[in-house]
């Protein structure tokens, strides 16, 4: 469906709804219409995913090891629940502090300015 939203998002008046979309799609150029961008989708979404679960791995250990006074496993659902929701958050904001100054500056100065904020939060580790 990613293929038929992108045809109606740069096609002007190629369709008005995926309803719409699809089967004309099909109609065109068969099951193969629907696969054409694939690739470059998997190239950009698979190694940001993996960078995801990274750096939410990452900042479970780090809240383990830094935050919480007890070990993960002496802990109990709902504060395993809660450090896992604090984890996702932090670390979906880390990334897309990554992600942000990335599209903005060079590598080395990404590298050098994530370690700069981050250094100073009792959090320190890197997910780069």
């Amino acid at each position: 469906m990613e293929a038929a939203k992108v045809r109606i998002q740069t096609q002007p008046g190629y369709a008005n709804t995926l309803r719409d979309a699809a089967p004309k799609m099909y109609k065109e150029e068969g099951l193969k219409a629907f696969y054409k961008g694939v690739a470059p989708l998997w190239m950009r979404q698979i190694p940001y995913t993996m960078m995801k679960f990274a750096c939410f791995e990452r900042t479970v250990e780090a809240l383990y090891k830094f935050v919480v006074p007890k070990p993960r496993s002496e802990c109990s659902k709902p504060e395993q629940l809660v450090v896992t929701f604090v984890a996702g958050y932090i670390g979906m904001n880390y990334l897309e502090h990554v992600c942000e100054i990335k599209n903005k500056e060079s590598v080395p100065l990404l590298i050098s300015s994530v370690r700069e904020k981050y250094s100073k939060e009792v959090l320190s580790f890197h997910c780069i």
